[in-house]
């Protein structure tokens, strides 16, 4: 009986060929490229995340303020009215300011988007004052 040798020869230590070397170049490089594309489009993403987690959050605090107050009352049409005063309304809401001169009279009153205690008006610019009280 005779005994054959049935594994690969062993041809020594194997090398990378002179041709094979830009493939393997280019498939590193193409590696590497993805990696980085993966790790771009994984941060990105968790900052949309965030920042719609954000939107989310302003559009439930948006929808929980209280509708703006209606536009002037009788009240302060009469006040206007009376004795030919000049009223000016003083608000810091722009959404009230943007109503009240909608729906107002124009001209008087004169509505102005501006703090009260910081109005940036003249001293003595107000004979009197009266305040409401959102219902």
């Amino acid at each position: 009986m005779r005994a054959v040798n049935l594994l690969p020869r062993d041809h020594g230590q194997r090398t990378i060929k002179k041709e094979s070397l830009p493939v393997l170049v280019g498939a590193c490089s193409a590696l590497l490229v993805l990696a980085l594309l993966g790790a771009m489009y994984m941060m990105g993403s968790g900052k949309i995340a965030s920042q719609q987690r954000n939107l989310d959050d302003l559009n439930r605090r948006f929808q929980a303020l209280p509708p703006p107050p209606p536009g002037p009352t009788a009240a302060e049409q009469a006040l206007a009215g009376e004795q030919s005063a000049r009223v000016t309304a003083l608000t810091i809401v722009p959404a009230q300011q943007a109503h009240a001169v909608a729906a107002g009279p124009p001209g008087n009153p004169t509505y102005l988007l501006r703090d009260w205690l910081n109005n940036q008006l003249p001293p003595a610019s107000f004979d009197a004052a009266y305040a409401r009280r959102p219902a």
